[in-house]
């Protein structure tokens, strides 16, 4: 059996216990990601392809007759269209204003509420 001197100890331990320890280490991080991974696919991927696969229908969801496959002739569609950019140059406007303001409100609503206030704790009111 192998031995190794990097114990915290004066007794060696050896290379198989450690390999155990690592592999049963490795072992239970894996059952506490599984459940983890598993949910991140069935929530997240799945509906993913679900909506690219739909998005490439000419058809309504759940009709009685089947939607005819157009492929990315529905892409094309969006793309010249200019509602589509119109929508996008909003969005991208709102996002660049709304969300710094946001962080700097929130940042500043933090200070406030987290500074020191006179008579706070003394039951004074």
């Amino acid at each position: 059996m192998q031995h190794s001197t990097t114990s915290t100890g004066d007794r060696p331990v050896p290379v198989r216990r450690r390999r155990t320890a690592r592999r049963a280490d490795a072992l239970a991080a894996v059952a506490f990601l599984a459940p983890t991974v598993v949910l991140i696919v069935v929530l997240r991927l799945v509906p993913t392809i679900k909506a690219i696969n739909t998005s490439m229908h000419s058809g309504l969801p759940g009709s009685l007759i089947p939607a005819k496959f157009v492929g990315l002739d529905l892409y094309g569609q969006v793309l010249s269209s200019p509602d589509f950019w119109r929508s996008v140059r909003q969005t991208l406007i709102f996002n660049v204003i709304v969300n710094p303001l946001q962080i700097v409100l929130a940042l500043l609503l933090a200070v406030v509420m987290t500074r020191n206030i006179p008579a706070r704790g003394s039951g004074a009111r």
